[in-house]
């Protein structure tokens, strides 16, 4: 069942910490974007909040794996890796992609 393949490397530790420093760099390039940049306020909250670790990245972990099919491949193709195998690029394409999209689902969050 590879949902639960996807399951089991969002919930897995070292994924998670892949994500949360991946997610680190993406934030502190934001922290230091021009304030015009579209959806500003918005990545600016969300980096804030990351910073304070109050982001689940196990649930940004999880929504990257179900909106990419290659990081799926790339789970399924071992599943026993619980996603070590991924590639950091991939990655970092892939929460880079979905930052916006992230920034406003923690918009009203404090």
């Amino acid at each position: 069942m590879a949902v639960l393949n996807y399951i089991a490397a969002a919930r897995d530790d070292a994924f998670a910490a892949r994500v949360a420093f991946i997610l680190m760099t993406l934030c502190i390039n934001v922290a230091n974007e021009d304030p015009t940049t579209a959806n500003h306020a918005n990545r600016l909250h969300f980096a804030q909040l990351h910073f304070r670790a109050s982001i689940n990245t196990k649930a940004l972990a999880a929504g990257a794996i179900a909106y990419n099919a290659t990081l799926q491949s790339e789970i399924n193709s071992n599943p026993a890796l619980r996603g070590s195998n991924v590639p950091d690029s991939d990655l970092q394409y892939v929460l880079g992609g979905l930052y916006d999209n992230f920034a406003n689902a923690y918009a009203t969050v404090t």
